[in-house]
């Protein structure tokens, strides 16, 4: 059976605080399995493509604040329901949810045939650094530790500890790419996806 006709039959959730290490442990995932069977969906490009529409700027902050503001004006789990459409269109066997955050979207995905919770961690300050490193969001390469304590602790970010508790694989980023890879590999060893 060819895995292009396929909607996705297994669905992992990458949730972890940002500067964790969600987007490399997604990346080494579609290494590992393939490309041919992984498709990957961000939160975070939803995100961002919602405030282009309106010509906000993609900043942390905004980032944070729009899937609040979805569910307040339109019922919990609004940002859930549309990504729980994007991850069906994918035609690979497998789709990885890369910035889950919310209780809802752990629903979406355990609503697959197969699922799997990821929890990305490593200490604040390791992720702080990343960040700023990275400059990948607006205003990140300027952040102070004062601006990202804040951003930390706000509505969007406080339950991923609490989701994480509940992961299928915690996966603690603190030390190299290759003491990732290894822990990636054991995870997708461990939930039977290697082929």
């Amino acid at each position: 059976m060819s895995t292009s006709s396929l909607n996705p039959q297994v669905a992992i959730a990458i949730i972890g605080k940002p500067g964790a290490g969600k987007g490399t442990v997604t990346k080494m995932l579609i290494q590992i399995l393939g490309s041919d069977r992984v498709t990957r969906c961000s939160s975070g490009e939803l995100l961002v493509e919602g405030l282009r529409l309106f010509d906000i700027p993609p900043t942390r902050a905004n980032l944070q604040h729009l899937p609040t503001v979805l569910d307040q004006g339109f019922g919990d789990g609004t940002f859930s329901r549309a990504m729980a459409k994007r991850l069906r269109k994918q035609k690979t066997e497998i789709v990885v949810w890369d910035g889950a955050r919310w209780r809802p979207d752990i629903e979406v995905v355990r609503a697959f045939a197969q699922s799997f919770v990821v929890y990305v961690t490593a200490p604040a300050t390791i992720r702080f650094e990343r960040m700023k490193d990275r400059g990948e969001k607006s205003g990140e390469a300027n952040l102070t530790q004062e601006q990202f304590l804040a951003e930390d602790a706000a509505p969007t970010e406080v339950f991923i500890e609490r989701l994480g508790k509940d992961a299928d694989f915690t996966i603690v980023n603190d030390g190299t790419l290759q003491d990732l890879q290894v822990q990636v590999e054991r995870f997708c060893k461990n939930a039977g996806l290697l082929g």
